[in-house]
């Protein structure tokens, strides 16, 4: 057995990936939260880790108790049974279910259960002694820091790792609301946080941060998901990095516009080009993905930014598939945000309702003193447009300043790019 422990973040078992293509050719079941989990066990097993942790959210919800049970349990007897400690907490997700199947899964430990952090010592000699404090979501929601009541650790009994699910850095949420600088004042070796899919642990010493999802669950889960190889080291410090496991995968992909020549004839094969490129990439990561799910903007600037956005709609990309380097590659969506090929300079000279439009791009283009308070605006608006409609998903705010900017500049070229064409004379 070796001092490294596994981490993994939200599994979301019972739950599928969202937007997978009929016509993929794979095993939908391949790619789920159970089969990822499945390869879990199989590395720690691999690689004889101490410890297994798992940061909350690994059920679905309660109604998906039967399909966790199965996997979870019998992936849990086989490390028990290596002599690998499984030890999580609870999220909001599974505040319920996943108390249940801790009592029903011998060597399932459960950590901090009922809102109360508990400290655990690993029994492995090869981590030094080291510590888990974890805390479970009581319910559904919980509205209080859960820091308020963490508890005085004993000085020089070896390294502690905080295992939490919870909203960092939200100054009010239902998710259990956390500020990074109150978890980085504790004497904690690492903060190993469960809640938002998207990884930002980051390696390096010391790491604080989310493990994210396992798998990414939709098509806004991007890039590289798996679990994390922590390590502690003699002086106490803790190391962690991230092992791509996941059997499915999504990228945002831009194609440039302007490389596709002046009528835009080019743009399937850059499309297929963009799509090999991103499966080279997500291949270097490691040998376990199966599939890639890719949304694809063309951006920049061309004279034929009309037909490329017709083109765009009409096309059956649902229908383009790619086998690369043992990836199945789709196109999950496409969209065009090419802008015109005009000279807003030219254009903002007069007095006409083409130039007064063409100094307002340019005003948001140079990010001019006015954007910052229209942004504000437009964030209001998007907002209320939310509460209006009863949404309340987790992580769901308005765009940023430079996501808006950018929205705003295309609608202002394209509108551009219509009145330039209704002029005598001109042309695509």
């Amino acid at each position: 057995m070796t001092g490294e422990i596994l981490a993994v973040g939200d599994m979301h078992l019972g739950r599928r990936p969202a937007r997978l293509p009929p016509g993929l050719g794979l095993d939908p079941e391949k790619l789920t939260p159970v089969a990822a989990w499945e390869r879990v066990v199989e590395l720690a097993l691999e690689r004889g880790c101490a410890a297994l942790l798992l940061a909350g959210d690994v059920v679905e919800s309660e109604n998906a108790w039967f399909e966790a049970y199965g996997p979870l349990e019998r992936g849990v007897r086989r490390l028990v049974e290596a002599g690998i400690e499984v030890c999580a907490v609870a999220g909001n997700h599974d505040g319920v279910a996943l108390p249940r199947l801790a009592r029903s899964l011998e060597g399932f430990r459960l950590l901090g259960e009922g809102g109360r952090w508990e400290v655990h010592a690993l029994r492995s000699p090869e981590v030094a002694g080291l510590r888990v404090a974890g805390w479970s979501f009581p319910s559904r929601s919980y509205r209080e820091d859960p820091l308020e009541d963490f508890p005085a650790l004993e000085a020089d009994t070896g390294p502690v790792v905080g295992l939490l699910h919870c909203d960092l850095g939200a100054g009010a949420s239902s998710y259990a609301p956390v500020q990074r600088s109150r978890l980085e004042a504790l004497p904690v070796a690492a903060w190993l946080l469960g809640h938002l899919h998207q990884p930002t642990l980051g390696a390096g010493v010391r790491p604080v941060g989310y493990l994210g999802s396992l798998v990414g669950l939709d098509p806004t889960e991007t890039g590289t998901h798996g679990a994390w190889s922590v390590v502690p080291d003699a002086s106490g410090s803790v190391r962690a990095e991230m092992m791509a496991l996941a059997p499915l995968r999504w990228e945002r992909l831009t194609v440039d516009a302007g490389m596709l020549g002046a009528s835009g004839e080019a743009l399937e094969e850059a499309v297929v080009a963009a799509l090999e490129q991103a499966a080279d990439e997500a291949a270097a990561d490691g040998p376990d993905l199966r599939a890639l799910g890719c949304r694809v903007s063309l951006i920049g600037r061309s004279p034929a930014w009309r037909s490329l956005a017709e083109r765009v709609a009409e096309g059956r990309w649902e229908d383009l598939f790619l086998e690369r380097r043992g990836i199945s590659v789709f196109v999950d969506a496409i969209d065009s945000r090419v802008a015109p090929a005009l000279d807003l300079e030219a254009l903002a000279e007069g007095n006409d309702p083409l130039a007064l439009l063409a100094r307002e791009v340019l005003e948001v283009e140079r990010a001019g003193p006015e954007l910052p308070e229209l942004c504000r605006e437009l964030r209001e608006t998007y907002r209320q447009a939310l509460r209006q409609a009863g949404v309340t998903a987790v992580g769901l705010d308005a765009p940023g300043e430079e996501d808006l900017r950018q929205a705003l500049l295309r609608a202002g070229e394209q509108a551009l790019g219509a009145l330039s064409d209704q002029k005598p004379g001109s042309a695509e």
